[in-house]
C-alpha cells in the first residue's frame, strides 16, 4: 500500500506497525490467523490512540479471555475495513514481489546468482510457480567458471530472470482478468 488511509496517518509507528501486521496476518489463506486476545489488544489501543470506529470500538470491548478466534478475527477484519486496509491479496502480493526480485537480477542491479538465490528463496511462497532448480545449477557452476564461461552463464542466469519475469507478468495478468484481453493483443 502506497498510500495510507487518513486516520492512520496519525497513529504512532509502533502501531501503525502493529495494524499493517494484523492486516498481512488476517488476510492470510486459512481463516482466524489472529489470537483473539492479540486482537482485541490491537483495538484496544487502537482506541486509546483516538480510533473509534464501530468495529474497533466492538472489538476493543471484547473480554479477551473470553472472545473466540473466528469472532475476534471477523471484528478485526471489519475493523480493519472500517480503517481503509483491504485484505492483501496474496496471489498478487507473491507474483509482484517474484517479478520485482527477478527484474532486480534482470537488470544486473545484484549479481546473477545472488539474485537466483533470492527467487530461490521466494519460490516456496510463491503459487504455481516453475523450477528455479535449473537456475541455481547455473549458479554452481558459475561458482567454478573461468571469466569466458561466465559471460555465458551470467546469459543464460538473465535469460532466466526475464522468463521468470514474463511469467509474473502473465500470472497477474490471468488473476487481474486481463489474461484474454492481452492474449488478444488488446
Amino acid at each position: 500500500m502506497d498510500e495510507l488511509p487518513g486516520g492512520l496517518r496519525e497513529l504512532p509507528p509502533e502501531l501503525l506497525t502493529r495494524v499493517v501486521e494484523a492486516n498481512h496476518e488476517a488476510s492470510a489463506p486459512g481463516r482466524h490467523a489472529i489470537d483473539g486476545r492479540v486482537a482485541v489488544r490491537l483495538a484496544c489501543d487502537l482506541v486509546l490512540a483516538g480510533v473509534d470506529t464501530p468495529h474497533v470500538v466492538d472489538l476493543a470491548c471484547q473480554s479477551p479471555g473470553e472472545v473466540s478466534d473466528e469472532t475476534a478475527n471477523a471484528l478485526l477484519r471489519a475493523a480493519l475495513d472500517d480503517l481503509g486496509l483491504p485484505a492483501v491479496d496474496w496471489y498478487r502480493f507473491e507474483w509482484a514481489l517474484t517479478r520485482k526480485v527477478a527484474g532486480v537480477a534482470l537488470r544486473g542491479e545484484v549479481g546473477p546468482c545472488e539474485g537466483m538465490y533470492d527467487l530461490w528463496d521466494r519460490w516456496d511462497s510463491t503459487p504455481d510457480s516453475t523450477s528455479v532448480a535449473g537456475a541455481l545449477l547455473l549458479c554452481a557452476e558459475w561458482e567454478r567458471a573461468d571469466e569466458e564461461e561466465r559471460v555465458v552463464l551470467r546469459t543464460r542466469i538473465r535469460a532466466f530472470a526475464r522468463a521468470t519475469v514474463e511469467l509474473a507478468d502473465q500470472r497477474l495478468a490471468e488473476h487481474d482478468g486481463r489474461g484474454a484481453d492481452r492474449a488478444e493483443g488488446r
